[in-house]
């Protein structure tokens, strides 16, 4: 005796199975589709160049992928309005100076702030980075300083992270916005890095930093001093990595050392100090920028001078305000 009843559920089992793979391999293929499409969305074109405003306010601007910019630190009102043109939402900096809250703020432009040095980017920063860069609100301008090192490094070692880029294109970014090839350590944190995979992106906290915690002016000092000494062996060696240093890069170092200046003059502990402090602390800041000038351009013919001028600010500073 046949158990039609048996045969039946059989047969709508085996039906709601098949059901279940065609609507498994929809829901995968769609996932699939999209994220191919989210790829192609944030890929950059190779012909993108560098824009500088006419007024200098902004300065080597790139496309890193869509809605997303790298370049230099916007200066004045001017820079602030010249990213509203662009339609800018979110600012991102790696620099180590204090952002520019007050003009940010009055634009109504979100400001996040993940200084980085010149010798790479640590894993935490850049799972920071990526993330920000994935879910803040676009289009979002990334700058450091000049916009040519730190900012590019940056944009691009998320970009990777993300999938937006392959290691070869990231590198390839970090040329065409000029980041020097005296910064081994941003092209190594490049060529080094693993991607970000998503879910850990997603336990990620949402609460990014808009100041960063400086470091003190006790520590900061401490810093200088330690920069100094670099320069000094770096000078003793023909203004060249040291052959016993290898790691002691003078681009590096010269960049370094005025961005430690200008930490000091942000830091809220030199608040307090009297008008003169601030007069001898400029004066070094505007040192230390010349110098790293005359580093980065080979001008081998100002580095000694130079480098005297800034140990001059040092000491004068000292004799008023340490020794």
């Amino acid at each position: 005796m046949t158990n039609h009843g048996s045969g039946s559920c059989a047969v709508l089992t085996w039906k709601m199975n098949k059901i279940r793979n065609i609507l498994l391999f929809l829901v995968f293929f769609g996932i699939a589709s999209c994220s191919q499409e989210k790829s192609r969305q944030y890929r950059v074109s190779s012909s993108a160049v560098a824009r500088d405003f006419s007024d200098r306010s902004l300065r080597n601007v790139f496309p890193v992928a869509k809605d997303v910019f790298s370049g230099s630190q916007p200066e004045g009102d001017a820079g602030f309005d010249a990213l509203l043109r662009m339609g800018v939402r979110t600012v991102i900096s790696v620099d180590g100076a204090k952002p520019d809250l007050m003009r940010a703020r009055a634009r109504r432009l979100r400001y996040v702030h993940v200084p980085i040095g010149y010798r790479g980017i640590r894993p935490r920063q850049q799972r920071l980075l990526a993330k920000a860069i994935r879910d803040l609100p676009k289009p979002l301008y990334l700058h450091c300083h000049h916009g040519r090192h730190r900012g590019p490094t940056a944009a691009a070692l998320a970009a990777f992270s993300l999938g937006w880029m392959d290691r070869k294109q990231a590198v390839d970014f970090m040329e065409k916005a000029g980041t020097s090839a005296h910064y081994s350590g941003l092209y190594a944190c490049v060529e080094r890095a693993s991607a970000v995979p998503p879910e850990v992106l997603e336990a990620m906290s949402s609460d990014f930093p808009e100041v960063a915690q400086v470091s003190g002016i006790a520590k900061t000092m401490s810093e200088i001093e330690h920069v100094f000494t670099h320069l000094r062996k770096v000078r003793a060696a023909g203004w060249k990595s040291p052959e016993d240093h290898p790691d002691l890069v003078p681009a590096a170092e010269a960049a370094r050392l005025f961005d430690l200046f200008r930490n000091l003059r942000d830091d809220p502990t030199t608040s307090d100090k009297p008008e003169a402090f601030a007069r001898l602390l400029n004066s070094a800041i505007r040192d230390a920028r010349t110098f790293e000038d005359a580093v980065t351009s080979d001008r081998s013919d100002r580095l000694d001078a130079g480098f005297e001028a800034l140990e001059l600010s040092c000491r004068n500073c000292h004799a008023q305000y340490r020794d």
